[in-house]
Formats: structure tokens, C-alpha cells, sequence
């Protein structure tokens, strides 16, 4: 299966983007070949949009035989930017309404939060780290609990310089009481920007990835391009993959201008197509 990410659709709309322009798009995501695709949202301002619009959405998908492999709750960022929002937790409102909504979705079982690069350019003791810590352990289990309460599970995307740091601190947090379920949002672009090694990655996530995001890049460049135009080993991710059990969708993730979009992801298609990684 392959499927399109969030960055599909910002890509055409910008990342005002709405459920009106997933309504719009989806059947040109169908008839480019795609199976899948991830839905997003990017403001907290959308989210009684999500709320009034699901229904339909889900008619559209139903209609054009697509299916939603993950739900990225975007605006969440704002939780992890810096000390403050780490400590200082409003609570879990906001990801409740989210996670409501995702629940009516057809066989989509994953939320997603990013986690951001973190700033701070001011002495951290480490009773103060341990403090973040324990908050940000704290409100990821909360989370935890509420996505399993409605059927769901609940993921993280982990930036370059995030609080986590990378892939081992993601797995330290795993083993924090109520984190234990907390899995792995493959993204190649952020794994290759942090240093990590593709295969040694896949060995210590065995079981833990939901959902990916794929892209290419060129070697010693930042800049992300559609997949087979760079210097990725899409073979071998795949069969990584493959032996860390994750059977689930490959979902393109190539941020572009609007003139260019329906071009950059079917090539990016025919690219795993063509080395037969629809990963079933």
C-alpha cells in the first residue's frame, strides 16, 4: 500500500489547509494510483471544521475506496517547543477533540504528534530536566490512556533536536509507566537529518512504527526530494521495515510548489512500484 502524507495536500493548499481541500483532493488522490493517504490538522482553528466535515470526508473515502492510515494532530507542536510548554501543560482537551473525531474514522487506528526541534538557550540543572521529564512523561501517558480508551494508538514523529533528542530517547520514554504504548512514526528525512542509521533504527523499533513518511535526499544535502531522485536505498528501507513488522502503508511525504505536486508524487509512486514495495 502507498498512500500519501499531509505534505500531499499543504503542498497544493498551503498550510492553512482544510478538510473542504482533503474533499477536494482525494479523488485526484485516487486516480494518481495512491491506496492511502494521512490526514492532518495543522491549526488548532480547524478542529471544529474536522468536527462538522468527518462525515463527509469519510463518504468521499468510502466512495473512492481510500482509506486514512494516520492522523497527524499537527498543531500539538506547541506542547514541546521550549521549557515552558513542557512544564506548563494546559491540558488535554484539545487532543481529546481530536482524538474523538479520528475515532469515527474507518479502520484508522493512529494519532500522531510531532515533536519539535526544542529551544533554549538558557541553563538547564538537572533538577530542572527531571522535572520536564516527569511532565512531559506524565501528559504522553494521559495521551496514552485516552487514544486506548477510544480504540486508537498513539504515535510520535520526532524532529531533528527535539526534547527526546532522537530514536533512544523515544525508546527510554517507552519504558516510563504508561508510555509503554506509545509507537514510532518512521520518518526518513528526520532519521537521515539526525544521524541515525536506517537499518540499526528498524532493529530497535521491532513492533513500535505506525505509519511512515518517505521522501528522498541527496547525500550530504538537507533537501528533501521525491523518491529516486536522491540517494535513499528504498530496497533496503523496505526490507527493514519489513523485518521490524511493520506491514502498513508507505505514505509519500514530498513538500513542493502546487504546479508540481501531481508530478513529484507520481514519480515518487512509480519509484516504490517499480521496486515492488507496496510492502504487503
Amino acid at each position: 500500500m502507498i498512500g500519501v502524507s499531509p505534505a500531499y495536500f499543504f503542498s497544493k493548499y498551503g498550510k492553512a489547509f482544510h478538510i473542504d481541500d482533503y474533499l477536494h483532493a482525494l479523488p485526484n488522490v485516487k486516480k494518481q494510483g495512491f491506496e492511502r493517504y494521512q490526514g492532518e490538522i495543522y491549526q488548532s482553528s480547524r478542529l471544529k471544521e474536522w468536527k462538522t466535515g468527518i462525515d463527509k470526508l469519510i463518504d468521499v473515502q468510502e466512495d473512492l475506496g481510500l482509506q486514512m492510515s494516520q492522523f497527524v494532530a499537527h498543531f500539538l507542536v506547541a506542547e514541546s517547543t521550549d521549557i515552558a510548554s513542557i512544564v506548563q501543560w494546559s491540558g488535554p482537551e484539545l487532543f481529546e477533540r481530536v482524538v474523538r473525531c479520528v475515532a469515527k474514522i474507518p479502520n484508522c487506528t493512529t494519532v500522531i504528534i510531532p515533536l519539535p526541534p526544542f529551544e533554549n538557550t538558557t541553563v538547564i540543572t538537572s533538577a530542572l530536566y527531571q522535572q520536564m521529564w516527569q511532565a512531559f512523561g506524565r501528559r504522553l501517558s494521559r495521551y496514552c490512556t485516552i487514544a486506548t480508551m477510544h480504540g486508537l494508538r498513539l504515535g510520535l514523529e520526532i524532529m531533528p533536536h527535539s526534547f527526546l533528542g532522537g530514536v533512544d530517547g523515544f525508546l527510554h520514554l517507552t519504558h516510563q509507566d504508561g508510555c509503554e504504548q506509545i509507537g514510532f512514526c518512521f520518518d526518513i528525512g528526520h532519521l537521515l537529518v539526525s544521524g541515525e542509521n536506517i537499518p540499526l533504527v528498524c532493529a530497535k523499533l521491532q513492533g513500535k512504527i505506525l505509519g511512515t513518511h518517505i521522501k528522498d535526499r541527496k547525500r550530504g544535502s538537507q533537501e528533501v526530494v521525491t523518491p529516486g531522485k536522491g540517494d535513499v536505498d528504498f530496497s533496503l528501507i523496505c526490507q527493514c521495515l519489513s523485518a521490524a513488522s511493520y506491514h502498513g502503508s508507505l505514505d509519500l511525504e514530498i513538500p513542493c510548489i502546487p504546479l508540481t505536486t501531481d508530478n513529484c508524487y507520481e514519480f515518487g509512486l512509480a519509484t516504490l512500484q517499480k521496486i515492488g514495495a507496496n510492502n504487503e
